[in-house]
């Protein structure tokens, strides 16, 4: 019950704080959101692991997790009737993306860490 309202609460209040926001904001949100994605993988799992792997397939992992959630928030805004795929406002669907992005990619990344173990 808990997820599903914070899963909710965050895909609707996101949505709607997007409205107000500016395009430079939602940029260093998604950025942000990368940066946390990283830092929440490597510090919770990939310290064991030798530099030369991590070098290599880390920052794959991360970028297909990142991708993965936005494609995912996407996907969830046009089923919860947020986003209408006939009239897509590009600005909006952005600042949308920007400012649920970092939930997301916290989301996406423990999921990662939890289907390893």
């Amino acid at each position: 019950g808990f997820c599903w309202y914070y899963f909710s609460f965050c895909i609707l209040e996101g949505a709607r704080i997007a409205g107000d926001m500016t395009n430079l904001r939602a940029t260093f949100l998604l950025m942000s959101a990368f940066l946390i994605g990283f830092v929440f993988i490597y510090l919770t799992g990939y310290r064991k692991v030798k530099e030369s792997t991590l070098l290599k397939l880390f920052p794959v992992r991360v970028f297909v997790i990142y991708i993965i959630s936005l494609v995912s928030i996407f996907i969830v805004l046009v089923l919860y009737g947020i986003t209408v795929v006939d009239k897509i406002d590009v600005s909006l669907v952005y600042k949308q993306l920007g400012s649920i992005s970092i939930p997301a990619i916290i989301g996406a990344s423990a999921a990662d860490l939890i289907g390893r173990e």
